[in-house]
């Protein structure tokens, strides 16, 4: 968690302006009827105006589910961008662009040409008659994974030239292409959205509970309220209050061998896994007895969190540790069918053998993309995170690495590839990014710090080790695969204490403000290769059977 924590502010200390004043540098020059400037204005950005900002929220009774379109306040995701078009050599060099329903024109035409004196590809933007106002803009991130530059169109015709030096320029362009990416968002309202998106994330970045809101260890509560109003609006999922919410201190007697522990930290991280995969869970763990010891058992690398990587505590410390990290916690106890399956000695040696390696960033996202079209919200894209990925690498090249270039290298068959020479190499093999980003992740792929296992991926490796599952890929389930595993006692007697606070819940909830209900609990049995090519998209999130 703490590298994408750190991909995100690598982002955020970039800022928008400073990303812009970078995408506007890299090899273009640009000539047109109409220029463009872009200004941002810290100062007119007030307190007063942010406050407005965050209490002008959409009310979800009366819109619909966040998506990528323009609006007239800000929102959370909105200053990203939406696939609109894709030139090659090989493409033709007129293309009229996607068209959406909040486009300011009727259509936009892209045309590209190449002199290769200068060895230069100049790609112009011609706008069709206005739809909506004036005033309406269209602006456009327009790229290779190597060169960038944001395009303005306000009612002209616009050119950006791409001057392509070096031969692996010239193959970006030939075999990548270069894409068009339009904003969601009204560019000026780019700073906006994205502060309301950072301050999902700002709070509790440390292991010490007394510490404050900022560096203390549960989350801060604009941090809650941001998180619960943004799972609202990306899923239609509204987080239900607990009026009670002591904490539920079950025994070593009171919890089982193989139990599942669905938790929840609204820190915006969770809630990134939650609108990706439709889970009500953002962490995974399970309770595991040792020798007549009983621990929790999980796969952790939060900066709220005593220690990193592949790992066990004891029932009491991780108790303590979870209610000082602000979680919302579940046991789902195993059914007695499942009990009966339990190989313990596999189990044992297969955790022993896991244990000590780091947290899996490198198939954190491999796990959730499943299917070239259908996982990614519309904020989002393969594509899209591609250039993203790549961008991020010429400033901090190590997590992206971890997160994403070696994952991508095992899907090729390839080592040491950069992003950009990844998308080069999988377009002259014919393979498309989404289809490359849908490759089932194995099991058995070791990594350069080892096997990589999230923590819903170890929980998987666990079951599937002890004899719960068959033959499947771990490293594919998510949060919400997990609990959706018919793999639960649907007779459990729930504790008396535990349903003094929640009467409906099938299960106890051991503590958390929030109330930890998971849709589909206990639901689908298990079956060989399932999860491997599964689309979750909001606000529906279907799952069809035998995916």
């Amino acid at each position: 968690m703490k590298i994408l924590l750190a991909t995100i502010f690598v982002l955020a200390l970039s800022g928008p302006t400073r990303i812009v004043e970078k995408l506007h540098s890299v090899h273009h020059i640009e000539e047109d009827d109409f220029e463009t400037h872009t200004h941002v204005h810290a100062a007119d950005f007030t307190e007063e105006k942010y406050t407005n900002m965050m209490d002008s929220l959409l009310n979800l009774n009366e819109k619909e589910v966040l998506g990528c379109k323009k609006s007239n306040f800000h929102e959370f995701w909105q200053f990203s961008f939406q696939t609109a078009g894709k030139l090659s050599t090989d493409s033709a060099n007129t293309q009229v662009l996607t068209s959406f329903e909040d486009d300011c024109y009727e259509s936009v035409t892209v045309t590209q040409k190449y002199n290769p004196l200068l060895r230069r590809w100049s790609v112009t933007f011609a706008p069709g008659a206005r739809k909506l106002s004036d005033h309406c803009t269209e602006t456009y991130l327009v790229g290779t994974t190597m060169n960038y530059n944001i395009v303005t169109v306000n009612g002209k015709p616009h050119t950006v030239h791409f001057t392509l030096l070096s031969h692996t320029e010239q193959e970006a362009y030939k075999w990548a292409g270069l894409y068009i990416f339009r904003t969601c968002d009204y560019f000026e309202n780019w700073l906006g959205d994205f502060l309301t998106t950072l301050e999902t994330f700002f709070g509790g970045f440390t292991t010490h509970p007394k510490w404050g809101p900022i560096i203390g260890s549960r989350p801060a509560p604009w941090m809650v309220k941001s998180n619960i109003e943004f799972i609202e609006k990306a899923t239609g999922y509204r987080w239900e209050e607990r009026k009670i919410n002591n904490l539920i201190d079950l025994s070593e007697d009171e919890v089982g061998n193989g139990d599942f522990l669905a938790i929840t930290r609204f820190d915006g991280l969770d809630q990134i896994i939650e609108w990706g995969t439709g889970s009500h869970s953002g962490h995974s763990a399970v309770i595991f007895k040792f020798d007549g010891e009983t621990y929790v058992v999980e796969s952790q690398d939060g900066w709220y969190w005593p220690k990193g990587g592949i790992q066990r505590n004891k029932w009491s410390v991780w108790k303590e540790w979870a209610v000082n990290a602000g979680f919302n916690v579940a046991v789902l106890p195993l059914s007695a069918e499942s009990k009966a399956k339990w190989n313990q000695q596999a189990a044992e040696n297969w955790f022993k053998y896991m244990e000590g390696f780091p947290y899996g960033y490198h198939n954190f996202i491999f796990g959730w993309l499943d299917v070239p079209v259908g996982n990614f919200p519309a904020a989002l894209s393969h594509e899209l995170a591609m250039h993203i990925f790549a961008f991020a690498e010429k400033i901090a090249p190590a997590p992206i690495v971890q997160l994403v270039g070696e994952g991508l290298n095992k899907r090729l068959g390839t080592e040491g590839l950069t992003l950009n020479q990844i998308a080069i190499e999988a377009g002259k093999r014919g393979i498309s990014l989404p289809d490359l980003f849908s490759i089932v992740e194995q099991d058995d792929w070791i990594y350069s710090d080892g096997p990589s296992y999230v923590c819903s991926c170890l929980a998987a490796g666990l079951y599937k080790a002890a004899g719960l599952l068959g033959d499947v890929q771990a490293t594919e389930f998510t949060p919400k695969d997990i609990y959706q595993l018919k793999i639960y006692d649907s007779e459990y007697k729930v504790p008396e204490k535990c349903l003094r606070q929640d009467p409906d819940l099938p299960y106890c909830q051991l503590m958390g403000t929030h109330r930890m209900k998971l849709p589909g609990y206990n639901s689908i049995a298990p079956y060989d290769h399932m999860n491997e090519h599964c689309p979750s998209q909001a606000p529906e999130y279907i799952r069809p059977d035998g995916c």
